[in-house]
């Protein structure tokens, strides 16, 4: 006998949570089973979303950050992360293989076009 397929891990975004507890509040008799499958997770997530829903409010009103961002503003040198994450997505949108050595070159030429001194696309670089 075979178990049946895993559900993949999803971990909701504050956002996400936000979204699933107002939606929780304005269909109050929809099921944590119907939550979870719309969210696609499991129901005991669901319970445990809304049952810290104050915390995660409080959270959301405080400003903390509302969703997944895969380049921080703070960063030091956003304009380059930026141009090239959208570089890369263009270039696998096209299949074309992209090594990270490719990627750091790629980075470099775009720091001289955006005149950004001090940017030398290192290894730690391609791994933030």
């Amino acid at each position: 006998m075979s178990n049946p397929a895993k559900r993949q891990r999803v971990e909701l975004s504050l956002s996400d949570k936000i979204k699933l507890i107002k939606e929780h509040e304005a269909q109050p008799k929809i099921s944590q089973r119907d939550l979870g499958e719309k969210f696609r997770v499991g129901r005991s997530t669901v319970g445990d979303i809304l049952k810290k829903k104050e915390f995660y409010i409080e959270q959301y009103e405080q400003k903390a950050s509302t969703s997944k961002s895969r380049f921080n503003n703070s960063c030091k040198f956003f304009d380059i992360n930026d141009v090239v994450y959208k570089w890369f997505c263009t270039a696998r949108a096209k299949v074309i293989p992209i090594s990270g050595p490719i990627i750091q070159e790629k980075a470099l030429q775009y720091s001289k076009d955006l005149n950004i001194a001090g940017f030398k696309a290192s290894n730690g670089w391609l791994d933030r």
